[in-house]
């Protein structure tokens, strides 16, 4: 699943985690038919694409860091090329 950081004067501010599609309930079928329901469902599990989440200008912004082999978290350090977690303050 995608995972995306919001950089900040060199500083991850944000760290956004990819969402999936849930499975709809009886009431969905009850309510919008059996069409959309089954659409619903073949849904179900995937992820929704960050673009129906967010802006183009938001997204712009982003880094994904879905393959880093070390994710950064809210509070490192990024260089432009490669993240860091933040020095040990003693």
């Amino acid at each position: 699943m995608g995972v995306y950081v919001r950089i900040e004067d060199g500083v991850v501010v944000e760290v956004i985690n990819g969402v999936l599609y849930e499975a709809p309930d009886e009431n969905f079928r009850k309510v919008y038919g059996e069409e959309p329901y089954q659409a619903a469902m073949a849904l179900a599990g995937h992820e929704i694409p960050m673009e129906h989440r967010f802006s183009a200008e938001f997204l712009a912004d982003l880094i994904e860091v879905s393959e880093t082999e070390e994710r950064p978290s809210q509070g490192w350090l990024f260089d432009g090329t490669s993240f860091m977690p933040p020095e040990e303050s003693y």
